[in-house]
């Protein structure tokens, strides 16, 4: 990100949400009340994968409560600005497509799908 951002001759900021790497129970309320309204992204901060364990909270409230249940776990949290709009129904979504690039040529496979989580 920051080759990206030098390369772009911008601020990594604007490439990149805020983002917290929450080590302690202490800083979740320290760290909550700075943040601005809208969705958040509640992430365990090690070993996960394939989106386990991953929530998104539309306001701070909903988030605060869900990392106090969860300040007694062994691990760290990562809270993230989740980026507007990229909601479906309020929940996350990714879209899978395949594309072949080979030299001067693109192939791009007609059948795709749309994942959503289930909460």
């Amino acid at each position: 990100m920051k080759q990206l951002s030098s390369d772009l001759k911008q601020d990594i900021s604007t490439l990149i949400p805020p983002t917290f790497h929450l080590e302690n129970p202490e800083q979740i309320n320290l760290i909550i009340k700075s943040l601005p309204e809208g969705p958040w992204i509640l992430k365990p901060g090690e070993s996960t994968n394939r989106g386990n364990g991953i929530t998104v909270h539309i306001n701070k409230m909903s988030l605060l409560s869900e990392l106090n249940r969860k300040s007694n776990h062994k691990h760290t949290f990562i809270v993230q600005r989740y980026i507007e709009p990229l909601l479906y129904n309020g929940r996350k979504f990714d879209i899978r497509i395949w594309v072949l690039w080979s030299g001067q040529r693109l192939w791009w496979f007609r059948e795709g799908y749309i994942r959503t989580s289930s909460k």
